[in-house]
């Protein structure tokens, strides 16, 4: 008798497992995923704040200043990711674990900034930022005559 209770135990705990286990793997997987794609997205919004945050610090620098940074951009075949800029904004692009794509804010820089890119492998760029000045542009302040010239 003891051991006819012992099996409907252990039978009925099994099938409690199943149940359970059934229930709770696709939440589990629900929240891997999003977690996965937090980090996609936490990481690429840095690598943009690194461009924003040394555009502006150019932008107070002299002409030709430059600085060169190495971004880390966490991607695979899966899920894709992309920095994009322009004169005035950089953003981002990446693709979630579901498929669906996902864009960060546009974020202002500072005008005169040249953003250049080239691949280092295994996910790693380099970037060079430069303050650039256009040439041939004058400005004045003071003598509202036109006596003197610049």
């Amino acid at each position: 008798m003891r051991g006819q209770t012992t099996i409907e135990f252990i039978l009925v705990l099994v099938i409690m497992l199943v149940i359970l286990a059934t229930i709770s793997m696709p939440t589990v997987e629900r929240m891997e995923a999003a977690v996965t794609d937090t980090g996609h997205a936490i990481g690429l919004a840095s690598a943009q704040q690194r461009l924003i945050t040394t555009a502006n610090e150019l932008s107070l620098a002299g002409c030709g200043s430059q600085k060169t940074l190495t971004i880390y951009i966490d991607e695979d075949s899966l899920t894709p990711a992309k920095l994009c800029w322009n004169a005035t904004h950089v953003w981002g692009k990446y693709f979630q674990l579901d498929g669906t794509t996902k864009a960060l804010k546009d974020i202002a820089y500072a005008g005169n900034i040249n953003f250049t890119a080239s691949g280092l492998g295994s996910n790693y760029w380099k970037v060079a930022v430069k303050k650039t000045c256009a040439t041939g542009t004058q400005g004045q302040i003071g003598d509202s005559y036109g006596a003197i010239t610049c």
